[in-house]
């Protein structure tokens, strides 16, 4: 008789603990939900932040590239150079005189083409100044380059790319023909076939 009044309440200290043994896995399974959605939650935000961030780079370069590019007709963007020679000069220094600014490389066989054409303008010219401006070359490679080129352009070396940043271009060779007036008159990117004949009607519709 002892033993069946026993029996209902182990049973009941039983039913209790597997209920509370079941509240207790409900809750950390939920919890675990929430970890995981919150961690999803939190790396897609990290996600959408980060390719905003690149957009607003982008933007921000495409921006400050826009504004820095060179058009025909306004000023032609400012700059200071030392020359092979050791002189040193602005470009603003030169109003009065057409300047023909080339930017090249010395790897670059196109760029060889038009500073040959460059070369035979400013020989037909004399009042014509030729700034050979080269970007991406160490010292070296510069004055082995120009101890072979003509003498009568001015050889610059754009270490930092200080002068070609002023003139942004997707490519070499790239050329910028200032007037006497030290607005752009022109801008060439290659200037084709025959540089010579290219620059010199540019030329000689900048100087009338």
């Amino acid at each position: 008789m002892k033993q069946s009044r026993t029996a209902p309440k182990i049973k009941k200290v039983l039913c209790c603990v597997v209920a509370c043994v079941f509240a207790l896995a409900l809750t950390v399974g939920l919890t675990a939900c929430n970890g995981k959605q919150t961690a999803q939650g939190n790396t897609k935000q990290a996600s959408q932040q980060k390719d905003a961030n690149k957009t607003k780079g982008k933007d921000s370069s495409s921006k400050a590239a826009a504004k820095a590019s060179v058009s025909t007709g306004k000023a032609a963007p400012d700059f200071s150079f030392t020359a092979s020679d050791g002189k040193s000069g602005k470009l603003s220094d030169l109003k009065g005189s057409p300047v023909l600014v080339s930017f090249w490389k010395s790897s670059c066989k196109p760029c060889a083409k038009d500073l040959a054409g460059l070369a035979r303008l400013k020989k037909e010219n004399p009042s014509l100044v030729v700034l050979g401006v080269n970007v991406g070359d160490d010292e070296k490679a510069f004055n082995d380059f120009v101890s072979k080129q003509d003498k009568n352009i001015t050889w610059v070396l754009d270490k930092n790319a200080d002068i070609a940043g002023k003139y942004p271009s997707d490519g070499l060779p790239y050329s910028v023909l200032v007037g006497k007036d030290g607005k752009v008159a022109q801008t060439f990117k290659g200037a084709g076939a025959d540089p010579f004949k290219t620059f010199q009607a540019a030329y000689q519709k900048a100087v009338k």
